[in-house]
């Protein structure tokens, strides 16, 4: 019986890493929107915007149209998030919760950062979990 819980209790861990890496794909959709409509909205042509994540990060360093490059706090580490999520989505990854969200907590300081500190999720409560788990 005991060795039942210890398979069960594996498969809800990595069905909550699963989950995690779902957070990972919406906090690099949401940086997507946002950095395509930036562009947009600056008065670039369609034929002028930036195609993919990886070029619209590269290209939001850039004075364009007249606008002022956007200031990123850690790029390099959003760009290591855009790379797990490729990994994630076209080779049916999973990662580690604590992984994912370091990650998906990137994306949020960038955002809340250009978005003048708009309240975002405090992730400082997964500290509890990761207590709990034990």
């Amino acid at each position: 019986m005991a060795g039942m819980s210890g398979r069960f209790g594996h498969a809800v861990l990595k069905l909550a890493d699963v989950a995690y890496c779902m957070l990972v794909f919406m906090a690099f959709s949401t940086l997507e929107l946002f950095l395509g409509a930036r562009e947009s909205a600056i008065g670039l042509t369609k034929k002028e915007q930036s195609q993919g994540l990886k070029k619209l990060i590269r290209e939001s360093k850039k004075l364009r149209n007249g606008v002022a490059a956007l200031e990123w706090t850690d790029d390099k580490l959003v760009d290591e998030g855009r790379e797990l999520r490729d990994k994630l989505a076209h080779h049916h990854l999973t990662e580690k919760r604590a992984i994912t969200l370091t990650y998906v907590k990137a994306v949020q300081d960038e955002l809340a950062g250009w978005l003048d500190g708009l309240e975002m999720i405090d992730f400082s409560a997964y500290t509890q979990l990761e207590r709990w788990k034990r």
